[in-house]
């Protein structure tokens, strides 16, 4: 290469010095060299002017993109978290003013009829993400009526499959009307106004219902949700140890409505929020919330909003904080305090069977009919009552056989 150089650029004076046929070569040579070199050069141009423009693609889709997180974070308008009252159960929505709306679970199958009106009273027709924490009822049940009555563009369920009527009847409809989608840790709501991730489960995790519940992190303007659905104190050690940069958050709902089984000490100092909330039903079978949580929330100086005492909870956010639409619950512990009365299949009265989670009139007739009751296994005799059922029966610990 160097030498081609070389001669390119001497040629002129060895043409000149030259006469004849020899003159004549030379030229001839000295035109072939130099288009070959003049080729060379536009071809190392052509390199050079390509390598520009896609460095400045680059460098401008760089920019775009720093450009977007921007926008996202310093949207105008308010993020609006509805935890509406549904009793004994879930219903979270969030309003957005990107109009994306979110309803997280929608409390029991007769509570929705409440979600939906709750939600059109605010003038909305269209939810564009429904998310399915887990499938029991007190957390699927009205999103039946969610999907007959209102347009829905996406569901994230947990994956995991219950045996029972209320879970077919959702995941149906789910399917049927919205694109469904199983989400695991990672994943995130595409919504352009806010940051929405998913924290638990991770991909492959297995275990029974409450293992695989779906937990949600919110983030608008520096400001942060954090939603449990019912993860329990195991799926609360394994968030702490792979996601605990995104755990810190301003508002927590408090998972499985305030149980004993979660909001664990450490859980509860990794979050480290200012708020709470616990979507609970008044008088509840369950003595929800459980003293103990609520005295470590009381203990941590953390303000405690409640359905059961206050209704439904709306916190507002925008870029200069939250506010509350009533005034933190100031009750007593010992307010909460009850025992919780065990029912005899044997020996209860049709009244009282009634009490025991998915009992309905016609079932406790069947169970006084059935009489007497070896185990809490021989439940699955009466119509309706599966697998998936009878494990909520036995988990639910006031029914028993003597």
């Amino acid at each position: 290469m160097v030498l081609k150089f070389f001669e390119i650029f001497h040629l002129p004076l060895m043409v000149k010095y030259s006469t004849g046929v020899h003159r004549y070569k030379l030229i001839q040579y000295y035109n072939r060299q130099g288009e070959m070199f003049m080729k060379a050069k536009l071809r190392i141009g052509l390199i050079l002017v390509v390598g520009l423009i896609i460095l400045g693609s680059m460098f401008l889709m760089e920019e775009d993109n720093e450009l977007t997180k921007e926008t996202s974070e310093n949207v105008n308008g308010e993020l609006t978290a509805h935890f509406i009252d549904v009793g004994q159960g879930d219903a979270i929505f969030l309003e957005t003013p990107c109009d994306s709306h979110v309803l997280v679970d929608a409390g029991e199958n007769w509570e929705g009829e409440t979600v939906v009106n709750y939600i059109k009273d605010l003038g909305i027709n269209e939810i564009d993400k429904v998310v399915a924490s887990h499938p029991h009822s007190d957390h699927i049940g009205g999103l039946s009526d969610v999907y007959e009555q209102l347009d829905v563009n996406v569901t994230y369920g947990s994956g995991y499959e219950h045996d029972t009527e209320t879970f077919e009847e959702y995941y149906e409809l789910a399917t049927e009307n919205s694109r469904f989608e199983i989400a695991t840790k990672g994943d995130e709501l595409d919504i352009d106004c806010l940051d929405a991730k998913f924290l638990h489960p991770p991909e492959n995790h297995t275990g029974e219902v409450h293992d695989v519940n779906l937990v949600l992190n919110v983030d608008f303007h520096g400001n942060s949700l954090l939603l449990t659905g019912d993860a329990e104190i195991p799926s609360e050690e394994l968030m702490i140890q792979n996601n605990s940069e995104y755990l810190s958050s301003d508002i927590l709902k408090v998972g499985h409505h305030g149980s004993s089984t979660s909001t664990g000490e450490e859980f509860l100092n990794e979050v480290s929020p200012e708020v709470a909330v616990i979507q609970v039903g008044v008088d509840n079978r369950y003595d929800h919330p459980h003293p103990e949580v609520l005295k470590r929330l009381k203990e941590n100086n953390i303000e405690i909003y409640r359905n059961d005492a206050q209704g439904d909870i709306v916190i507002t956010i925008d870029e200069n904080g939250y506010s509350t639409n009533v005034e933190p619950w100031e009750g007593e512990v010992g307010e909460v305090e009850k025992q919780i009365d065990e029912v005899n299949l044997n020996t209860a009265s049709k009244e009282k069977l009634q009490e025991i989670t998915h009992i309905s009139t016609e079932r406790a007739r069947e169970i006084k009919e059935l009489r007497p009751f070896d185990t809490l296994e021989q439940l699955t005799e009466i119509d309706g009552i599966a697998e998936g059922i009878l494990e909520e029966i036995q988990k639910e610990n006031i029914a028993y056989v003597e």
